[in-house]
């Protein structure tokens, strides 16, 4: 039987895979969301590493204690006068602690209590208090320096317990109070320290206990360091001005194991809940690339329903070059072809075999032009409208290239393949479908080309369809041109023909909107995120949970 894991190294094992997911994720979309998603990611993922994972595999380590405070508030002078010696420096010029200072005891010196993501300054010593706790003093959550801010935020995310200090002109200044949020829904212990108070201020620890109340933190304890005189050329204040906090720090590393088991506890169900908003942030990326991906869908398919439209109703090729078309084969005059009797078709018979090569090539160089450009045309329109769209989005304004307003230059040349093999395909179902018939004819090969042209004629000049009694009443080139392929084919082949012709040009619009449009969903695809990432954060998370509720019960 194979040994069991122990609790400890499934939870590491669970939290290591929590924290690969959390870092996949991308955010690579350029909303006004983006910049907090990233931080969120990092903060988390700096849980995750830097703290939990490093403190389950070294639970005897000293707690690591973070002091935090506004600009000025004399956290510097607090950690030195606990110290009884320069550790970090003071000053009046702002910000003086611009990374990080850690107070820690010799025989731990070789350990990194920051989490390595900033090199800090290293301050040993022998002091007994050292021995459960190390003292990391921090640069100024509200420092006008962002790398400073986001390093103090940062320390926050991998300490077990945290000191504010602050004092009474500060104590009420809202960014502080955002990073004691953090250090609420960590639930990690936090000792309060009102510095510089005297009698004029007296009220204030009252003040910041009711604020810390309204916001659901717990106020006790609030320590209080009178206004005094600085020894040692400003450095430190007396061993009795921090007797009260040195007893707060010392009684926390007195009950390590406890404090420990709550803290681990408790950021774990952060980290959990924290992974879980995550995942419901990168839902709501993925839902927002799919608004701005239905734009395109909706643009293209609305330009591919106006072809299909314009294809059947006879208005995607202009009425004046469809009557030139069939001047020039021999259909042109439908009232004298239909007054003709029994003799018409032979006299159709004998204009195929007059139509010479050279117009039927040059009706078909003409028919390529006019039906790409109608094509490219309504690819344009629906490049713009995309363009439009995405314009008026935050995120799809970053994405949005000049290029993409109009139709890839690519798309012009795939649009004139695609005709080319088009017009080739309805010579290639003419000839196959009746290469007997135009032999009785005497057709010669420029005849079988005629009738494709005539064949190309009515794909757009009529709705398609048209039986024999229908010609009499249709009034139009299109009845005609469809009653010659009929008595040259069969009726049911011309019909069949006609059909085809169409529903191919149809595809091969289809297929050069999708080519155009591909060029935005790849765009699209490049800042998404896989399809798995939101329930492989939710998973993962639940592991954690899972795991944990195993360790901390054993």
């Amino acid at each position: 039987m194979p040994t069991p894991i122990a609790p400890v190294a499934r939870l590491r094992a669970d939290l290591d895979l929590l924290a690969e997911r959390v870092s996949a994720v991308g955010f690579r979309l350029a909303s006004p969301e983006q910049a907090r998603r990233g931080r969120d990611r990092d903060d988390l993922a700096i849980s995750l590493r830097s703290y939990l994972i490093e403190r389950l595999g070294d639970r005897t380590a000293p707690l690591t204690v973070v002091v935090v405070g506004p600009t000025g508030s004399g956290k510097s002078t607090v950690v030195n006068s606990l110290a009884e010696r320069a550790v970090t420096r003071t000053g009046v010029i702002r910000p003086t602690t611009r990374r990080p200072v850690v107070w820690i005891h010799t025989d731990n010196v070789q350990s990194n209590p920051v989490g390595g993501f900033v090199e800090p300054e290293v301050a040993p010593d022998d002091n007994p208090l050292l021995q459960s706790i190390t003292v990391v003093d921090s640069p100024d959550v509200d420092s006008y320096e962002i790398e400073h801010r986001r390093i103090a935020e940062r320390l926050v995310e991998i300490s077990d317990v945290a000191v504010f200090v602050t004092t009474p002109q500060r104590y009420a200044d809202a960014t502080p109070w955002e990073l004691l949020e953090r250090v609420k829904e960590r639930g990690i212990p936090v000792i309060h320290v009102m510095n510089r108070s005297g009698r004029r201020t007296s009220g204030t620890v009252a003040d910041l206990q009711s604020l810390l109340r309204r916001r659901g933190i717990d106020p006790n304890p609030v320590l209080t360091i009178q206004e005094q005189r600085i020894r040692d050329q400003g450095i430190r204040l007396p061993p009795q001005a921090v007797a009260g906090l040195r007893d707060a720090l010392s009684d926390l590393g007195n009950r390590h194991d406890e404090v420990l088991e709550d803290v681990t506890s408790g950021s774990v169900e952060d980290v959990t809940e924290r992974a879980r908003r995550l995942a419901e942030e990168v839902e709501q990326q993925h839902a927002h690339i799919e608004r701005l991906r239905t734009v395109v869908t909706e643009a293209y398919t609305s330009a591919g329903e106006e072809i299909r439209q314009e294809l059947a109703s006879g208005g995607l090729i202009r009425g004046e070059v469809l009557e030139r078309w069939g001047r020039r084969v021999g259909v042109g005059d439908i009232a004298k072809l239909l007054s003709g009797g029994a003799t018409w078709l032979r006299s159709m018979i004998d204009r195929f075999s007059g139509a010479s090569v050279a117009v039927v090539h040059q009706i078909e160089r003409e028919a390529r032009a006019e039906l790409a450009s109608a094509i490219e045309t309504r690819v344009d329109r629906a490049a713009a409208a995309v363009s439009t769209g995405w314009a008026v989005d935050d995120a799809g304004r970053t994405i949005l290239d000049e290029e993409l307003r109009t139709a890839d230059p690519k798309t012009s040349v795939e649009i004139r393949r695609r005709v080319d093999d088009w017009l080739g395909s309805i010579t290639r179902m003419i000839d196959a479908e009746g290469p007997g018939k135009f032999r009785q004819a005497r057709l010669a090969s420029a005849g079988v080309n005629a009738a494709a042209v005539v064949g190309l004629v009515a794909v757009f000049a009529a709705t398609g369809g048209l039986t024999g009694a229908e010609v009499g009443v249709a009034a139009g080139a299109a009845a005609a041109q469809q009653s010659i392929l009929e008595n040259v084919l069969g009726r049911a082949a011309a019909t069949s023909l006609v059909s085809r012709a169409r529903s191919g040009l149809e595809d091969e619009v289809a297929s050069a909107l999708g080519g155009d449009s591909s060029r935005f969903h790849a765009i699209l695809d490049g800042v998404s995120e896989t399809e798995t990432t939101a329930a492989a954060l939710h998973e993962g998370a639940t592991k954690v949970e899972r795991s944990s509720g195993v360790f901390h019960a054993s």
